[in-house]
């Protein structure tokens, strides 16, 4: 979908690609387990159907950490064809660079995409509950500002996660989350305690001064055909929140 004038911001499903059990079938994670070759032909394919080239997409470690890398041409291609070249330590990358595709995976967490078209700036972070409480979200559009992005200019897009309705947590993981970001408070379907990572990622994303923010995709957990989720399946794929500059 286009998320912004020249610039392109796309989110994937687990259909198409040829991974098998329990990895079906477009995983794009090369860490879960899966067999490499499949993986790799799961990139390469998704990434012919966008129009971008794998051999230049970049991907990060992802440790459920705050890091946000800036990303230069010289990172093009880092970790499209081993995780252990990934920009590591980091759950998003931030880059002014035009047709180098930025990359987060996610399987319950949510990948948020990011652009500020008028400076060329774009943005992709992995946002999970840890990365809510470590302010990796802040810390993105922070980044982009200091590259001379206009906050006002910054939109998001907040891609597929599980939702409050499967989300159940401890009482002590919830005050921490709660207490970091009040809008995640929620309660599952059955009345436990749970988290709402998207609410919560709209209200910080509102406190940054971000406004223009899609949300798309609903539940992870309760869309086995469609998506990748760790709390439902344990071992899975991982889906993909991929944007560019055109």
């Amino acid at each position: 979908m286009p998320l912004a004038k020249g610039v392109m911001a796309v989110f994937t499903t687990r259909a198409g690609g040829v991974s098998g059990a329990p990895f079906a079938s477009s995983n794009l994670a090369l860490h879960v387990g899966d067999d490499d070759d499949a993986v790799l032909a799961n990139r390469a394919s998704t990434a012919a159907v966008l129009g971008v080239k794998a051999e230049r997409t970049v991907w990060c470690e992802q440790v459920h950490g705050d890091v946000v890398a800036t990303v230069t041409e010289d990172d093009a291609g880092r970790g499209a064809t081993s995780h252990d070249d990934a920009i590591a330590g980091a759950d998003g990358l931030v880059t002014d660079v035009q047709d180098l595709p930025l990359a987060v995976l996610a399987a319950d967490c949510a990948p948020v995409l990011f652009a500020a078209p008028h400076r060329g700036i774009v943005a992709a972070v992995h946002a999970g509950r840890r990365g809510l409480v470590d302010a990796v979200l802040e810390i993105a559009v922070g980044t982009m500002l200091d590259l001379g992005a206009d906050r006002a200019d910054i939109v998001a897009a907040v891609g597929p996660s599980i939702g409050p309705c499967c989300y159940a947590v401890g009482d002590d993981v919830a005050a921490e989350v709660n207490a970091a970001v009040p809008a995640t408070r929620a309660k599952t379907t059955d009345g436990r305690t749970a988290l709402n990572l998207s609410a919560g990622i709209r209200a910080v994303l509102a406190r940054e001064g971000v406004h223009a923010v899609t949300t798309v995709g609903g539940c992870t957990a309760h869309q086995p055909g469609a998506y990748f989720s760790y709390r439902r399946d344990g071992v899975t794929g991982r889906q993909a929140g991929i944007v560019w500059r055109t």
